[in-house]
């Protein structure tokens, strides 16, 4: 086995928020579509809700469009870190059309909207909108 695979291997079971942190940094910069995956997965889990700003900051390291919907749900919903890192990747994509871009376009002029949400959540949100071509 590769020391690679092991990395990979003690990432996904890895409770130490610091040792996970460390190794997803040091694996994304590979861009490993395998690396991608358990990226996504330790993203969506809801026991690290609240301790995965360095992992969105992973995803950085490959394509951005075929994550769009998760990176918008963690602009509208995730913490000041994970909202601001999802922010500064949906910001360098180029260019989404289609029944994408209006669902995403609504669900931001929404939460935008919501009179509960954070100013500082606002803010990233009227700057997302802005992007807009509409």
């Amino acid at each position: 086995m590769s020391n690679s695979s092991e990395s990979i291997r003690l990432l996904e079971s890895v409770s130490d928020a610091s040792i996970r942190n460390t190794l997803a940094l040091e694996l994304a910069e590979s861009k490993d579509p395998e690396v991608l995956k358990i990226l996504i997965e330790l993203i969506n889990r809801p026991d690290l809700r609240d301790s995965r700003g360095t992992l969105v900051y992973c995803l950085k390291f490959y394509d951005p469009e075929p994550h769009f919907n998760l990176l918008m749900e963690l602009v509208t919903d995730g913490n000041w870190e994970v909202a601001h890192e999802g922010f500064e990747i949906l910001n360098s994509i180029d260019k989404i059309i289609g029944m994408q871009a209006a669902s995403a376009y609504e669900r931001l002029k929404s939460c935008s909207e919501n009179e509960s949400s954070e100013e500082w959540r606002k803010a990233l949100l009227i700057k997302l909108i802005e992007l807009f071509d509409i």
